[in-house]
């Protein structure tokens, strides 16, 4: 009876131990949310300030960049246009150029037929005149084709340094070709002179001299040619005696290669002699080792058998053991089978609190789901306002009353008023994320809690079943039970909280986007009176 009633008190301490864990460590949970919740929020507060003041910061300076860049683009406008205009100036000049060049280059070409055609007239003369006339009249013949060619390869070297100044003034080509044309007729005139005829003694004392000029160019290029053959055929004795004795010093080598590859082959043989006898006597030591070793090995065989025999004594005697403690484990299975239909009890009783959980999770969505319509009808309601706005704005610009804007009005208007506000409805956005997103940080956390809690239920009776101190399911089932009360209680006031929040900052948004939205009249008015 006392061994009962120590068993009841002991059983009764450790619940109410189990009880007071649980509320520990359910309490520690809510204020560490409910103080992250708060420093998450400071922080968040904090950096929408922070962002607030760069983002103004931020819109001045690009308002500033975009008046630069419109005035860098006007600025390049103006440049391109006037290079343009620049560039259509050059090509008419050029092109006025090219024209007079192309009319000179004309006057040249006329001018080069002219004298091919002569030049292979005077050719046919010359054809001719090698069956009818005298050597003289051919050498005769010969020296105007020669000095017609030197006419034309004059003219062809005009043309070509005209052809190398066409960047010039029209006027310069033009003097050159009158130039030109200028010499062609004196050297016309002057085949009726006397003068031709002296022309014509000296282009035949020049063929002379090059005449003997090649002579002697071709005296020099045979001496030349005999002493490089010579060269060459003692290059060529010179090779045959340098091959003499190539072949010579390759036989030398070939019978050194013999001898020193004979003296390797003798010492490899005398080398594998001497391993060979090492050898055998290694094998002469190894087979005395193995004998030795093998002795010790039939010595160690026979202790490993003695061995063996004890450790199968050893072993029958905890055969015997194992059966006894198999008789008091099924003894123990029987206590266990018990302890089980006890927990089926708690079983039943935490299925009954999951199905609680689910409905509380599906109260949840059910709220979220609402509250997620509210927002999209406020959404609706404001573009509506929006849209009646803006036909409110266009009446106002068409009726006589927009007139009387005047612009003294539109010069007080600062358009950086404007910029100094956030966008209400980004706040709207933000504030809207935010919330979602406190909301999924709360549902992660109360799950991770009602988690923690279970997996401390289930293993206490885990516990119990495996006997290592007595409990009631019950106890635990009743703790799980109140532990989810706890966190739909929390759950339910965070709720609360966080939705007040929301609508107050919702309301801030709205009176922001209707000051906002007045000035963006006034400011509308005022562009519209200066266009």
């Amino acid at each position: 009876m006392a061994a009962e009633l120590r068993r009841q008190r002991e059983q009764k301490e450790r619940e109410e131990a189990v009880e007071a864990e649980l509320q520990r460590r359910l309490e520690a949970a809510k204020e560490a949310w409910l103080r992250e919740q708060e420093e998450k929020w400071e922080a968040e507060k904090g950096r929408l300030r922070t962002e607030w003041q760069k983002e103004t910061e931020a819109q001045v300076a690009e308002r500033e960049a975009q008046m630069h860049r419109d005035f860098e683009a006007k600025q390049q406008a103006l440049v391109e246009e006037h290079e343009a205009t620049l560039e259509r100036t050059v090509t008419a000049h050029q092109e006025e150029l090219h024209a007079g060049f192309d009319a000179a280059k004309k006057v040249f070409q006329d001018q080069i037929d002219f004298w091919t055609k002569k030049c292979e007239q005077m050719e046919q003369e010359v054809e001719a005149a090698k069956t009818r006339k005298s050597m003289e009249a051919m050498q005769h013949a010969k020296s105007q084709v020669q000095l017609v060619q030197l006419c034309q390869a004059e003219a062809e070297g005009r043309f070509v340094l005209a052809h190398s100044e066409e960047v010039q003034h029209l006027s310069t080509v033009h003097e050159e070709a009158f130039a030109l044309q200028a010499l062609i007729h004196q050297w016309l005139q002057m085949q009726q002179t006397s003068e031709w005829e002296a022309a014509q003694q000296e282009q035949d004392s020049l063929y002379k001299a090059t005449v003997a000029e090649h002579a002697v160019e071709r005296q020099r290029l045979q001496a030349a040619h005999d002493q490089a053959k010579a060269e060459w055929r003692a290059a060529s004795e010179q090779v045959v005696a340098v091959g003499e004795q190539s072949a010579k010093r390759e036989e030398e080598l070939l019978r050194g290669f013999e001898a020193k590859q004979q003296a390797l082959v003798a010492e490899h043989e005398r080398k594998m002699a001497e391993h060979l006898n090492e050898r055998t006597k290694s094998v002469t030591v190894i087979e005395t080792e193995h004998a030795s070793k093998l002795e010790g090995l039939q010595r160690t065989h026979s202790q490993v058998i003695w061995d063996h025999e004890k450790t199968a004594r050893q072993q029958q005697q905890q055969l015997e053991a194992l059966k006894q403690q198999l008789e008091a484990s099924k003894t123990r299975n029987q206590e266990l089978e018990r302890h089980l239909q006890e927990t089926g009890q708690a079983v039943a009783g935490q299925q009954k609190a999951e199905q609680a959980v689910d409905q509380l999770k599906r109260e949840f969505s059910q709220q979220m789901t609402q509250m997620q319509e509210e927002i999209e009808a406020r959404q609706e309601q404001r573009a509506r306002a929006l849209r009646d706005l803006k036909a409110e704005l266009l009446d106002e610009l068409t009726s006589p009353r927009a007139e009387a804007y005047t612009l003294d009005d539109a010069a007080s208007a600062d358009p950086r008023r404007v910029l100094e506000e956030p966008d209400p409805w980004e706040i709207v956005s933000y504030t809207h994320t935010k919330y979602n997103d406190d909301v999924d940080q709360m549902v992660r956390t109360m799950k991770a809690t009602l988690i923690d809690t279970e997996t401390v239920a289930r293993q206490d009776i885990v516990e119990a079943e495996e006997g290592h101190w007595p409990t009631s399911a019950a106890v635990v089932v009743r703790a799980a039970e109140e532990t989810r009360r706890d966190i739909r209680a929390a759950e339910s006031q965070q709720w609360l909280c966080v939705m007040e929040q929301f609508s107050l900052q919702y309301q801030e948004v709205l009176v922001v986007d209707e000051a906002r939205d007045r000035r963006a009249l006034h400011d509308q008015r005022a562009a519209a009176v200066k266009c």
